[in-house]
């Protein structure tokens, strides 16, 4: 989650994690992938003048950064395209928090995935592949498809870190599909795209 650059810290994943820059110490606690939440919490006792690089990723909508509590103005530098720079002075005991939203996407197959061509389509949750697993929800009907669809965040079950209610089925992420293994258990990734009324074959 984390790296050195020529102006300071970089993060570049927001997951629970912990990292030494020099005497600096960052431990950061995130409820990823549910919500895109972080906080950064910095020690080691000392004095950094440096900056700390944010990465804000291509599925974050209304990125935010605070420090102890009030809003921080972040830049932008060329050579890190992608990045929010947060300028310091920092200091042990300081806290700095990320949240953004966390977009949903609908990703059309192509050729290399479907032969038919856009035939298929994929439910990501940020970077988080969702599927349908039959123990919850239908696998075999359509899904309309929508670039960023409006989804339902659902409590999860079944070991699953996010689920979410679309087109009238229930996703939970790839990771915990299947779970168990039981006799029968099938899961879903790519969904037949249904298609919309008047489009030709």
């Amino acid at each position: 989650a984390f790296m050195q650059s020529d102006v300071g810290p970089v993060v570049n994943f927001y997951v629970d994690g912990f990292a030494r820059f020099g005497k600096m110490t960052v431990n950061m606690r995130s409820d990823f992938p549910r919500t895109g939440t972080a906080a950064l919490e910095l020690g080691g006792g000392a004095f950094f003048t440096g900056s700390i690089l944010l990465r804000i990723p291509e599925y974050a909508r209304n990125f935010r950064v605070t420090l102890n509590g009030s809003r921080v103005e972040y830049g932008s530098d060329p050579r890190y395209e992608g990045y929010a720079i947060v300028a310091g002075p920092f200091a042990e005991g300081m806290l700095l928090e990320v949240n953004f939203d966390i977009a949903d996407r609908m990703v059309l197959s192509g050729p290399s995935v479907n032969p038919d061509g856009n035939g298929k389509v994929l439910l990501k949750h940020g970077p988080v592949v969702l599927a349908r697993d039959n123990a919850v929800t239908d696998i075999t009907g359509p899904v309309t498809y929508c670039p960023e669809p409006a989804t339902e965040p659902l409590l999860p079950r079944r070991g699953a870190q996010y689920s979410c209610a679309y087109d009238g089925y229930e996703w939970l992420d790839y990771q915990a599909a299947g779970a168990g293994w039981e006799p029968g258990s099938q899961f879903v990734t790519w969904s037949v795209r249904r298609r919309p009324t008047g489009e030709k074959r």
